[in-house]
């Protein structure tokens, strides 16, 4: 084979989601899972195979309201 061996190691770099792909998919889940806060939502992302900070996706919600309010336990 006359192939460079860095080329034949070579592994692509993944495809990034854009923002609004990724604004949007944040919001179904939050319609899906009304009670999910920043860290499931990663979560979730993170299962979906989305790779992204969890300070992304907090920064996101805070912008669009979408945050659930706590549950007060009296």
């Amino acid at each position: 084979m006359s192939l460079p061996r860095s080329s034949y190691y070579y592994k692509g770099k993944e495809k990034k989601t854009t923002e609004a792909s990724l604004v949007q998919r944040i919001e179904e889940l939050v319609e899906e899972f009304s009670r999910y806060g920043y860290r499931r939502i990663t979560a979730q992302l993170h299962r979906e195979g989305i790779r992204v900070n969890h300070k992304k996706v907090l920064r996101i919600l805070r912008e669009r309201e979408l945050l659930c309010k706590p549950k007060h336990r009296w």
